[in-house]
């Protein structure tokens, strides 16, 4: 079964802040300088997990750090003065829940962030569907196919195909781009005209229809 936090970032944080505790414990007049590496602790956790489980590692860490300071003022007060034990657990009391706040303002940027890139992911899928295929036929638009035209010469060459439009200028337009790539161009301006030229000619590779056509449009043509 596989783990929710395959890293395990929560056991590891927590074998960090006891080693830190006991790093407390052993660095007497120098033990200041543990809360740095407690402070990077826990800074790592805030990359890696959501607030309410780096506020739970967050009162481990208190709560190691002041049963170690508790201990050590017991055992050794010269060193481990009471009043400076109780200054450092509340200077940690306060420093923590700052810690946990950070936690959450990052996970929500993080969350926002995320949101944006799965919108802008979807808005490019649009655009690349609406760049393919007419929205409102579903088929593959000219625009496409010319595009796919220009990386296929080889293919192509010396292929027929059929342009079926009512406008000579489109007719014009294609049939230059397609003899351009080798291509053999027929063209007729209505859907019964385009039948009778497939009727007769046998060979035709490929078809380009226009849906609004006088007399028969692509739509009953196809």
């Amino acid at each position: 079964r596989r783990l929710a936090d395959p890293s395990l970032t929560v056991p590891q944080m927590v074998f960090a802040l006891a080693s830190g505790a006991i790093a407390y414990a052993m660095a007497g007049p120098m033990r200041g300088a543990t809360f740095a590496g407690l402070m990077a602790i826990l800074m790592f956790g805030i990359f890696q997990l959501r607030p309410r489980a780096v506020v739970r590692v967050s009162l481990v860490a208190l709560g190691l750090y002041g049963a170690v300071m508790a201990l050590m003022a017991w055992w050794q007060p010269q060193v481990y003065r009471p009043a400076v034990e109780l200054g450092h657990f509340l200077m940690l009391a306060a420093t923590l829940p700052a810690v946990s706040l950070l936690a959450a303002r990052l996970t929500a940027l993080r969350e926002r962030s995320h949101r944006q890139r799965h919108d802008l992911a979807e808005a490019l899928a649009r655009i690349q569907a609406l760049a393919t295929r007419d929205e409102l036929t579903g088929l593959i638009n000219r625009r496409h196919m010319l595009e796919r035209l220009h990386g296929s010469n080889d293919v192509l060459r010396g292929r027929k195909v059929l342009v079926v439009d009512d406008d000579a200028r489109n007719i014009f337009a294609l049939t230059t781009v397609l003899e351009n790539h080798g291509m053999t161009v027929i063209s007729a301006t209505n859907g019964r005209h385009a039948i009778e030229l497939l009727s007769n000619a046998g060979d035709v590779s490929a078809v380009l229809m226009d849906i609004m056509m006088p007399e028969m449009d692509g739509y009953e043509t196809m």
